[in-house]
């Protein structure tokens, strides 16, 4: 009954409500999923869905996934783990989206995979460390102690903001590749469409910050007009 549940979702007809606990996969802990967690079998998706995940997979050399949910308001999606990705939706977006923005966003997820994550974030997290040696070096040491400590805290700052730029920089290069990802396999149309939906969804102040601010995700627009630019050249949308 579950299975023909979510393929009903996947078709836009219905949503999931069932929710039953399943096994955690052994990269993250504890050893079972909390209750408002759980995991989907690929395997009992439509079988065009499950074909399409393989085949993904199969281009990045990865070898399993796993797909599971969670009771969150937020809409969104993430991908976790190390040994055993996992792409972990929000309960709220499973039930607003259909099978073709599914598979989109499952291939842009995959395609974090394709290339591993270079950031340096521990480049920033020493950077912090230090600072608050410093910070202490500050509140307890002698005179000229503390204001060696504050020329060395001022630096440190600015190296921060310069590493945080930098970080950011490459996180939104990295989505950009996955949005690539997806289009060369096929998911750009539905890529777009979950895009366009996110973007529409979104107030106008939240929309001005996120094109004038550079975050850690490019603006839905943008990124649409890279997957239609990739998409026109392979001659998948009307010029």
């Amino acid at each position: 009954m579950r299975q023909e549940l979510l393929r009903q979702k996947l078709d836009g007809k219905s949503s999931l409500q069932s929710r039953r606990s399943a096994k955690f996969p052994d990269i993250l802990k504890p050893e079972k999923m909390p209750e408002s967690m759980q995991k989907i079998d690929i395997k009992k998706l439509p079988t065009r869905v499950e074909s399409e995940i393989k085949r993904m997979l199969d281009e990045v050399n990865v070898e399993n996934i796993v797909l599971a949910e969670c009771e969150c308001k937020e809409k969104n999606v993430w991908i976790v783990g190390a040994e055993i990705p996992i792409i972990l939706f929000s309960s709220q977006l499973l039930k607003e989206i259909n099978e073709q923005k599914f598979l989109g966003i499952v291939a842009h997820e995959i395609g974090h995979l394709a290339a591993p994550n270079k950031s340096k974030m521990e480049d920033i997290l020493g950077i912090t460390m230090s600072t608050y040696l410093h910070a202490m070096i500050i509140a307890r040491g002698t005179l000229m102690e503390k204001i060696k400590a504050a020329k060395n805290m001022l630096l440190l700052s600015l190296e921060a903001i310069k590493q945080t730029k930098k970080l950011l920089k490459e996180w939104r290069k990295e989505e950009y590749e996955a949005d690539l990802f997806a289009a060369k396999m096929g998911h750009g149309k539905g890529l777009i469409e979950a895009l366009k939906k996110e973007w529409s969804e979104l107030g106008l102040l939240k929309k001005a910050l996120q094109l004038i601010f550079n975050g850690t995700h490019p603006p839905p627009p943008k990124r649409i007009k890279r997957i239609m630019n990739f998409l026109k050249e392979h001659e998948e949308v009307d010029a």
